[in-house]
C-alpha cells in the first residue's frame, strides 16, 4: 500500500545570477539577458519581481527578461507551491546600470564685462560621456545662441551673455542612449556690481548690509569727515553694523567684482536729538529735532559754512528762535540756502554748557544742489 506524505518543507533559492554570473551592473541597451538561482527543495514556483519597464519571458527558476535603458533597480525571487501556505524568504539583488556622467568644467568664474566678452569653456565627462548637452538660460549664451543648443553637442562652447543669467552641461552616451542624471550650472554674472542696499536699527545702532550677490570683495570704511562720530564694526562679506554717537555719522560701503566697483553712503545720526533733512537740500537747509521742547536740549548756534571757509555764510541763533517761536511745525529750523552755490557745504552745531555735548560742536556735511 503506498502513502502520500505532505510536504511540509520549502528550501530557499540560491543567489541571483545575470547571465549566469554573480554581477550588479548591466551594460547599456536592451539585450535580452538570463536570470537565474539555483532551485529551492520541493518548489515548483518562483515568483519573480523586476524593476519597473523591464519584461519577462518564460518562468521558473531561469528566466529571460528585456531590461529598459533606465537606472536599474532591484529584482527579487521567492520560491512557493501551491499545496504550501508557507512561503520562505526570499533573494533580492540591486542592479546598477552604467551613467554618462559630467565631471568639470576648464573655467571657474563665468563673469561678463560686456556683450562683446566671450569666454571659451571645455566640459569634461566619464568615460561614457560621447557628447555634451548645453542649455543657456536668462542672459547667457552658448555659441551665439539662447535656447537648447542640440546642434552644439561638443566638449568645447564659447559662452556670452548680455545679462545676469546661467548655462547648464550635461553629458550624453550614444551607447546607452541617455543623459546624466547630474548637470554642472555655473551662474554667469554681467558687468560691474550693483548695489540694493538696506540699513535697519535706531540711532544708538543700525545693521548695515550690501545685498550684492555677484560682488567678489566687499569693503567698509568710515566717511573721514565724521570718522569721529560713531565706530564702525564688519562682519565679513556685505553685513556690519554703525553706531553714531555723535551727530552725523557717515559709512561707506564698496562691492566690487572683476569689472568694477560701486560704494554706498549709509547716513546715521546719534541720538543727540537731531538730522538734517533732506540731504541733500535745496533751498533751505532743513535742521530737524526729535525732541525740541526744552531749550536745555537744543544748540545754541547752528552755522553754515562751505567746505574750503572758515567764515559762517548763515547763522542762526537757536535761542532767538525758539523764544519767538518760529520753529517750523514745531522741531524744525529752516536755514535760508537761497543764493549759495551747489556743492559741499558743513553745518556747525555749537551747544553750549547747558546740554550734555558741553560745549561742543558738531560737524554735518551738506549737500546743496
Amino acid at each position: 500500500m503506498t502513502y502520500d506524505v505532505p510536504i511540509r518543507y520549502i528550501g530557499t533559492p540560491g543567489s541571483i545570477l545575470i547571465n549566469g554570473a554573480s554581477n550588479s551592473e548591466l551594460n547599456c541597451g536592451n539585450s535580452p539577458i538570463t536570470l537565474s538561482v539555483s532551485p529551492a527543495t520541493n518548489a515548483t514556483n518562483y515568483n519573480w519581481s523586476l524593476p519597473s519597464g523591464w519584461s519577462q519571458s518564460g518562468s521558473g527558476s531561469s528566466i529571460t527578461v528585456t531590461p529598459t535603458s533606465g537606472d536599474g533597480g532591484t529584482i527579487s525571487v521567492s520560491a512557493s507551491r501551491n499545496d504550501v501556505a508557507y512561503v520562505p524568504p526570499g533573494k533580492q539583488l540591486n542592479v546598477t546600470r552604467p551613467q554618462p556622467s559630467i565631471n568639470s568644467l576648464s573655467v571657474n568664474e563665468f563673469r561678463f564685462c560686456n556683450s562683446s566678452t566671450v569666454i571659451s569653456v571645455s566640459a569634461t565627462g566619464n568615460s561614457l560621456a560621447d557628447e555634451f548637452r548645453w542649455t543657456p538660460n536668462g542672459g547667457a549664451t552658448v555659441n551665439g545662441s539662447g535656447s537648447m543648443v542640440q546642434s552644439q553637442l561638443g566638449s568645447s562652447v564659447n559662452i556670452s551673455a548680455s545679462s545676469i543669467g546661467s548655462f547648464s552641461v550635461k553629458a550624453w552616451s550614444n551607447a546607452c542612449q541617455k543623459e546624466s542624471n547630474n548637470a554642472i550650472v555655473p551662474s554667469v554674472g554681467f558687468g560691474p556690481p550693483t548695489i540694493n542696499a538696506t540699513m535697519t536699527g535706531s540711532c544708538s545702532g543700525h545693521t548695515l548690509w550690501l545685498n550684492e550677490q555677484n560682488a567678489t570683495s566687499y569693503n567698509w570704511y568710515e566717511d573721514p569727515g565724521t570718522e569721529n562720530n560713531g565706530y564702525l564694526q564688519t562682519y565679513g562679506g556685505g553685513q556690519a553694523s554703525g553706531t553714531p554717537t555723535n551727530g552725523e555719522y557717515i559709512v561707506i560701503g564698496q562691492v566690487s567684482n572683476s569689472c568694477g566697483n560701486v560704494g554706498y553712503t549709509f547716513l546715521m545720526y546719534a541720538c543727540n536729538g537731531y538730522r538734517v533733512a533732506p540731504n541733500p537740500a535745496k533751498g533751505k537747509i532743513n535742521v530737524v529735532f526729535d525732541n525740541a521742547s526744552d531749550l536745555k536740549t537744543l544748540p545754541e548756534q547752528i552755522d553754515v559754512l562751505s567746505e574750503s571757509s572758515t567764515n559762517a555764510l548763515r547763522s542762526v541763533n537757536v535761542k532767538q528762535l525758539f523764544d519767538s517761536k518760529q520753529f517750523v511745525n514745531g522741531n524744525t529750523i529752516a536755514i535760508d540756502a537761497e543764493g549759495l552755490k551747489s556743492g559741499t557745504y558743513y553745518l556747525h552745531v555749537k551747544f553750549g554748557s547747558q546740554t550734555d555735548k558741553k560745549n561742543k560742536t558738531d560737524k554735518v556735511r551738506i549737500i546743496l544742489e
